[in-house]
């Protein structure tokens, strides 16, 4: 007789699949799972939700319509329910280290630190000026060269063992 045990599988539960992703320190708990903006994501019922959200959950903890999750540690990416308070989104700004205003923050969008030295003044489309990190803008522009860089070398490689001063018709690959 033909052997016909057939492999069964099992869909990990959500809560398992949640924990795989929780790195526990004596502190925060950090989400090593996809993230946004320093937030984690986790697929729960067909949808994808804040992984903050998902563990309050798990805590037996609801979050009425309205409200929101404050990270008391300051860590978006932390996912300890005793780190997390449900509060309104006035309290949940007015909380915040500065303000949501981008022009009051003292640093930019990837870290640096605003200084006398690191910031600039750049025109807008508008007529007006905004603050610029010159460290990402400095970046920027070293990619951008290389990019020129690497197209021309690319170019140049053409033109290995053909004599400078021919016809520059011809040498042209």
């Amino acid at each position: 007789m033909e052997n016909t045990k057939r492999r069964v599988t099992r869909k990990k539960t959500a809560e398992a699949r949640f924990w795989e992703k929780v790195e526990k320190t004596d502190g925060c708990w950090n989400w090593t799972g996809t993230k946004s903006r320093g937030y984690g994501g986790f697929l729960f019922d067909g949808r994808q939700i804040g992984a903050h959200r998902f563990s309050l959950l798990l805590a037996g903890r609801e979050i009425p319509r309205g409200l929101e999750v404050d990270h008391l540690c300051r860590n978006r990416g932390c996912v300890n329910p005793d780190h997390l308070d449900i509060v309104t989104r006035l309290e949940n700004n007015r909380r915040r280290p500065y303000s949501s205003n981008i022009r009051d923050r003292p640093h930019c969008l990837h870290g640096h630190w605003y200084t006398d030295n690191s910031q600039y003044r750049a025109k807008t489309k508008h007529g007006g000026t905004s603050r610029q990190c010159l460290i990402c803008a400095l970046k920027a522009r070293i990619v951008s060269i290389q990019k020129r860089l690497d197209l021309l070398m690319e170019e140049q490689r053409g033109f290995e063992g053909r004599q400078p001063g021919g016809d520059a018709a011809a040498d042209r690959p």
